[in-house]
């Protein structure tokens, strides 16, 4: 008796087992010992418990997907080469794809294969795609196909406001948005802060770097524990409303400040009186305490993005 009938003599109960203790990676190659054997494991449905993805959308056009969990870790890198072939690229070794699909539809199809039932919640999904929107269409696609929507913990990621509807609201508790490096740096909307408040309900960790945030709008962002934001210009009002705001917060752990202007510092160390130590080098860094409400706040400005700390402690 061949292996692959054994296989397919093993009562359902059992393969149902197996299936449940192998990992994604040993059952894709599993689908691929015969048509009967991916038939019974589509059928089956079984979770692959992946517990990172990283999709990156590479200047060059090639598309890289990783996936990752305690037993396995796969890389998967799609590339084009002459004559427009599709290559895949996995574990040092390169295969030429015979398909008549482009890299972008053949690499989705993919990823939508390995992807498609997982219903437990995971931990990162990093997505790079620097603004191509084809690449964006496609994963919509594949997330908008599935019977309910993905649950994640950490999403970092370029393309926030087109990401977060097919994801669970309650399952995200930590966000980090990105700008694109080879773009200008981007102011975001009061609309989009507002819709990114609603839609992350639980997200309790936030961090926008190489995006510029209105400082009008800090007052937002102190709903959640932590945070971590970039302001081009921030003026001493917007800093003193943030801090009342932040000893109104039950919830406020951390907060960091970014800034690229500040025109009245000299007027914040007035308001804030005399920190409690000077500095002991060149390094200028101020620290004032409020014992009666737990807060401490840092000014750092020697650094090449100054920044204001606040902490509960």
């Amino acid at each position: 008796m061949s292996s692959e009938s054994y296989l397919l003599n093993i009562p359902e109960l059992v393969m149902n087992i197996i299936l449940d203790k192998l990992d994604f990676k040993s059952v894709q190659t599993l689908r691929k010992v015969s048509r009967d054997l991916r038939e019974f494991i589509d059928d089956q449905k079984p979770d692959p418990r992946i517990e990172e993805i990283t999709v990156s959308a590479l200047e060059s056009g090639d598309l890289k997907f990783c996936y990752k969990n305690p037993q396995a870790e796969v890389s998967l890198c799609y590339e084009v080469r002459d004559g427009g072939k599709c290559a895949l690229v996995y574990e040092g070794k390169e295969r030429i794809l015979e398909t008549e699909e482009n890299l972008l539809n053949r690499a989705f199809k993919d990823f939508e294969t390995i992807f498609r039932n997982q219903n437990s919640t995971l931990k990162l999904l990093k997505l790079n795609l620097n603004h191509f929107d084809n690449v964006v269409d496609l994963l919509k696609t594949v997330l908008k196909s599935r019977s309910q929507r993905l649950k994640v913990e950490t999403l970092v990621t370029d393309q926030v406001m087109k990401i977060l509807p097919f994801l669970n609201p309650d399952s995200l508790l930590e966000l980090n948005i990105f700008g694109s490096t080879d773009q200008p740096i981007r102011t975001l909307g009061v609309l989009e802060i507002n819709e990114l408040a609603e839609r992350g309900p639980k997200i309790q960790e936030l961090s926008i770097w190489d995006c510029y945030v209105p400082s009008a709008s800090l007052q937002v962002f102190t709903r959640f524990s932590k945070c971590s934001i970039d302001v081009e210009l921030v003026h001493l009002n917007d800093v003193l409303l943030l801090k009342k705001a932040l000893l109104q917060s039950p919830i406020f752990q951390k907060f960091r400040l970014y800034y690229t202007t500040f025109p009245d510092i000299q007027q914040f160390f007035d308001a804030m009186g005399p920190p409690i130590s000077e500095p002991q080098t060149s390094e200028l860094c101020k620290t004032w305490k409020f014992p009666d409400t737990q807060l401490r706040i840092i000014l750092v400005v020697n650094c090449e993005k100054p920044k204001i700390l606040f902490l509960r402690q």
